[in-house]
C-alpha cells in the first residue's frame, strides 16, 4: 500500500499576547470548555509526556499524543499515530507575537502513512474543524478567559 500525505493549516491574529495564548492553549484540561468535540483530555503538554484526546462524538477515535516539543510561549508539538503506525500525524501550534501586544496564531497537521488516504476518505475534510479551532481559541484569549 502506498504512502500518501495530507496537511491542514489555520492562521489567524488573535489580539492577545503570545503568553496569554500559550495559557489557554497548554490548559488542555479545559479544552472541553471551548474545543468543539472534546469531551476530555488525560495530561499536560510537557515535553516528554502523552496526552490523550477523548471525543465528544463517537465517529471520532480517542487519540494519545507525545508532546514532542515544547518551546513557551512560541512552539508546541504532538505526535501520534494509529493502526499500528500506518496512520501517522504530526501538529505544531506556533505562536508569533504581532506589534501591538497581539499574536500570529498558526496550527497545523500533517497526516502521513499508507492509511492516511483512507482515513481522510473516512473523516472527511478536517479543515472547519482547525479553521475552528484558531477562531474559538481567538475568542477564548480575546475574551479574557
Amino acid at each position: 500500500m502506498a504512502s500518501s500525505q495530507r496537511s491542514y493549516l489555520a492562521t489567524i491574529e488573535i489580539d492577545a499576547t503570545p503568553a496569554a495564548v500559550w495559557a489557554i492553549l497548554t490548559d488542555v484540561r479545559r479544552w472541553p470548555e471551548w474545543v468543539d468535540n472534546v469531551r476530555d483530555v488525560e495530561g499536560t503538554f510537557v515535553e516528554g509526556e502523552r496526552c490523550t484526546v477523548h471525543a465528544a462524538k463517537s465517529n471520532y477515535k480517542d487519540v494519545a499524543v507525545d508532546v514532542t516539543t515544547v518551546d513557551a510561549p512560541n512552539l508546541l508539538r504532538v505526535e501520534g499515530s494509529l493502526f499500528l503506525g500506518a496512520f501517522r500525524f504530526g501538529r505544531s501550534y506556533t505562536l508569533q507575537p504581532i506589534d501591538g501586544g497581539a499574536t500570529h496564531f498558526q496550527v497545523h497537521e500533517v497526516h502521513s502513512g499508507p492509511l492516511a488516504g483512507p482515513a481522510a476518505r473516512r473523516t472527511g475534510d478536517l479543515q472547519p474543524w482547525f479553521d475552528h479551532f484558531a477562531l474559538s481559541l481567538k475568542s477564548r484569549a480575546e475574551a479574557g478567559t
